[in-house]
């Protein structure tokens, strides 16, 4: 078929569009994680799987990390006040300042006074009893995420987005 300088620019032209569609498409449907753990090996390790998994699953994601509750909070808020809520939250429960548990029942008081949306939150601790997962799902956690995670726990959590 013969083609004139012109078709090929305008398909050219068209190639550029969609893949700018896909892109404002996949950004529109992005999900949110913040990595909280005091162990930057942690939270970087937990950083690239997201990532990586998240390109191999063509899921457009953006990770936030942070080292204690504080800073967790301040941020988790900070970005709801944006629009920009998180979808996940992996929570280690042993950090500087308040603990996990304790960031946990702040984060739902401002849930239930519509101060923020819902988050699904995710313990990543290293050690958990009976007692502690009973604790932490009267707290209305979503679940449990022993250390050191792997890429399928990523995948199942990708899975509920």
């Amino acid at each position: 078929m013969f083609r004139t300088d012109k078709s090929k620019n305008e398909e050219v032209i068209i190639e550029r569009k969609m893949k700018k569609a896909n892109t404002i498409y996949k950004q529109a449907k992005m999900s949110r994680f913040m990595i909280c753990d005091d162990d930057p090996n942690i939270t970087s390790s937990i950083n690239n799987l997201v990532k990586k998994v998240s390109n191999e699953l063509d899921i457009c994601t953006h990770v936030d990390t942070c080292y204690n509750g504080i800073e967790c909070l301040y941020r988790i808020y900070d970005n709801y006040k944006k629009q920009k809520k998180y979808d996940i939250l992996l929570l280690d429960e042993n950090m500087p300042g308040i603990s996990g548990s304790f960031l946990i029942r702040i984060l739902q008081t401002m849930i239930e006074d519509k101060e923020l949306n819902a988050i699904k939150i995710f313990s990543t601790t290293s050690f958990e009893n009976d007692s502690f997962k009973k604790t932490m799902n009267s707290m209305g956690i979503y679940g449990f995420l022993p250390k050191p995670i792997n890429k399928k726990d990523i995948e199942e959590l990708l899975k509920l987005i």
